[in-house]
């Protein structure tokens, strides 16, 4: 019974470092960045964000380590709670096994949820861009265009 009593403490503990992690990184999911990442800035970079302005490449690769540290922190929530299970599972609480895997099932399927609705807005974004050029490629800007001919220039 003490057993059970601690069990259940210890998968309420975990379930609440989980969730206000979860909490937390939703408030940078809607804003679209890692507020601790995008403060930082290597010294002579320019002032521009990645994920906003600057060439293609670099905003596809912001999407895409954004999306490798969502799915890092995913997997490690997962093998945690798989841990608290695996545990509960070796003390025969069946109930709790039971609740662990619902809960495992509903932040898998939330993830999941969650990054077909990231694919489908980047997908409306693209389409979006290339109706309002016409498919045309990006042209650079004039500041671009300064930046790029004054190292050429020394």
């Amino acid at each position: 019974m003490k057993k059970a009593i601690g069990l259940v403490l210890v998968v309420c503990c975990v379930s609440t470092l989980v969730m206000a992690e979860t909490s937390g990184n939703k408030e940078a999911d809607r804003k679209g960045a890692d507020p601790a990442v995008s403060r930082q800035r290597p010294e002579g970079a320019p002032r521009v964000s990645p994920g906003r302005r600057g060439d293609p490449r670099s905003r596809q690769q912001a999407y895409q380590e954004m999306l490798e540290k969502r799915g890092a922190a995913h997997k490690k929530a997962i093998a945690e709670l798989e841990a608290i299970k695996k545990i509960a599972e070796d003390e025969d609480a069946k109930r709790t096994v039971e609740a662990l895997q619902k809960m495992i099932d509903k932040k898998s399927a939330e993830f999941k949820q969650r990054m077909e609705q990231f694919e489908s807005q980047r997908r409306a974004r693209s389409k979006q861009l290339q109706q309002r050029t016409g498919g045309r490629p990006q042209r650079s800007r004039p500041a671009e265009k300064a930046e790029e001919k004054a190292p050429e220039e020394k």
